[in-house]
């Protein structure tokens, strides 16, 4: 791989309320489309081999606005969807105070799930897995379009670093991350750009 791009989906409603979401299948905003649209003018003269999307419908929006009329191969990829907080979803964490499993949960966030949903450490494992999977792939530029805690547990398979260094990472809504590979050693050449 010569090239990748990190691409964060643009924003949704529930990431207007601030609540906890992530298996949640939900569309943009207005201002979610807008954010892809920018996108879509930055990446018209960026050549791409590949663009892998996670199957969630606003990243699968965002996809189709910035690949548009782009001949690139574009595939839906499970590994890469957001964190799924079961029983959570669609609620702001002051509702979730005082509630013993989100206590536990806040106690040790790599391990423990939210009920009916998966740990950091879950989503570790699948992320984990399809990167491996990347990096034997023929082709050299290559977009990934998906979700903020997907993408900065990415960056630390990326960069070698522990996956807890994940939360020194953050992912703005429709902005992208690029990655150039000098012989396979990962340099970044520009972090939340529009």
């Amino acid at each position: 791989m010569n090239n990748l791009y990190l691409i964060r989906h643009g924003e949704t409603e529930y990431n207007k309320r601030k609540v906890y979401y992530g298996a949640t299948d939900c569309e943009l905003t207005a201002l979610g489309r807008e954010q892809a649209r920018a996108l879509a003018a930055a990446f018209h003269d960026i050549h791409l081999d590949l663009a892998i999307v996670s199957p969630l419908r606003r990243a699968q929006e965002t996809a189709d606005i910035i690949l548009g009329k782009k001949t690139t191969l574009w595939e839906s990829e499970p590994r890469i969807r957001e964190m799924n907080f079961g029983i959570w979803e669609g609620k702001y964490y002051k509702d979730l105070q005082g509630d013993p499993a989100y206590e536990a949960w806040m106690a040790d966030w790599e391990n423990v799930r939210p009920p009916q949903g998966e740990s950091h450490n879950d989503v570790v494992a699948r992320v984990s897995d399809f990167y491996e999977n990347l990096k034997q792939r023929p082709e050299k530029d290559v977009a990934l379009i998906c979700h903020n805690a997907v993408l900065m547990i990415l960056l630390t398979k990326i960069l070698e670093t522990d996956p807890t260094f994940s939360w020194h990472f953050s992912f703005d809504q429709g902005c992208y991350t690029h990655i150039r590979f000098a012989d396979g050693y990962p340099i970044i050449q520009g972090h939340n750009l529009r």
